[in-house]
């Protein structure tokens, strides 16, 4: 499950003002990591649920989708 901040600094500052300041074990990287498109910091919660906090301000911009595949499939039209 993601969580989307408004800036890599709002990352950071979840990173240090939650996590670290709780002991929270990270995923992966062991510090919040990506560059200005995806930035992030993953951990998991008491259940083992993978979370994450992320700033990638084009994540919901089709233009940005590596994946430009046009679908014209219409179920109720065959």
């Amino acid at each position: 499950m993601a969580f989307y901040a408004d800036s890599k600094e709002a990352v950071e500052t979840f990173y240090r003002e939650v996590l670290l300041k709780n002991n929270v074990p990270l995923l992966y990287e062991q510090k919040p990591t990506g560059d200005d498109a995806y930035f992030a910091v993953f951990f998991e919660d008491p259940d083992r649920i993978k979370l994450e906090v992320v700033y990638a301000p084009s994540y919901c911009d089709p233009k940005d989708w590596t994946n430009q595949f046009t679908d014209d499939f219409d179920p109720y039209n065959t």
